[in-house]
Formats: structure tokens, C-alpha cells, sequence
């Protein structure tokens, strides 16, 4: 009897096994699928990002290639633009200097 049980419980213990080693391939195998999906729509998520970026990109170098020009012109305009006035605080500040020289 004592042999018999002994018998049951290690056929008991592989078909536990087996049936372990089935459920963890499906459980496997269904991860794989799902994963596998997610792959696939992440896929055309990485596509869209790329077009949009690319997009932007472009609209920025079209917007710096529009008004390059003018900022230089701009920029020009500012640095040999002299003014030759001088202006009424610094014509005082001037009088002053002089007054305390003397």
C-alpha cells in the first residue's frame, strides 16, 4: 500500500508538472502575442512622431530661410546707424564737468 501511494503521488507530481509546463507555454506564448501587437502599434506611433517632426523642422528652416534677410538688414541698420545729436542731459552733464575742471 505503502509502494502504491508512493506510485500516485510521483505520477500526481509529473502530471502536476505537465500540466504546469503547458500552462506557463500558453502564458508565455500569450505574452508574446500581446507584446508582439504593441510592437506593431508602436510602430506607427514611431512613424507619425518621425512625420511630425520632420514637418516642424522643415516649417522652421522655411521660416529662417523667409526672414534671414530681414534680420540681417535689421541688425545693419542698427549697428551703422550713428546718432550725432547730443542730447540735453548729457549736454548738462557735459557743462557740469566742464564748471568743476575749472
Amino acid at each position: 500500500a505503502r509502494q502504491q501511494r508512493l506510485e500516485k503521488l510521483k505520477q500526481a507530481d509529473a502530471m502536476a508538472r505537465e500540466e504546469i509546463a503547458k500552462f506557463r507555454d500558453e502564458q508565455e506564448k500569450a505574452f508574446q502575442e500581446e507584446m508582439d501587437s504593441k510592437d506593431d502599434k508602436s510602430g506607427g506611433i514611431e512613424a507619425r512622431l518621425e512625420s511630425e517632426t520632420k514637418e516642424e523642422i522643415s516649417k522652421m528652416k522655411a521660416g529662417y530661410e523667409k526672414n534671414k534677410d530681414d534680420v540681417i538688414q535689421l541688425l545693419m541698420s542698427k549697428v551703422t546707424t550713428v546718432n550725432l545729436q547730443v542730447s540735453e542731459a548729457q549736454r548738462q552733464s557735459m557743462q557740469k564737468f566742464t564748471r568743476d575742471a575749472k
